[in-house]
């Protein structure tokens, strides 16, 4: 994924803070709300088989 020099440093961040992201929310509740966000309809039943 090529990055302009000026996001270099946000995205190492990001990196590195990714196991501290995830303590503070799941994956699942993370994937909920990025489908909410983008209007994806989606039935719990199946979207995590």
């Amino acid at each position: 994924m090529p990055q302009c020099e000026s996001n270099v440093a946000k995205v190492a961040n990001y990196i590195r803070n990714q196991e501290e992201h995830h303590r503070a929310k799941t994956f699942q509740e993370e994937y909920r709300e990025f489908l909410a966000k983008h209007k994806i309809q989606y039935d719990e039943r199946y979207v995590w088989d």
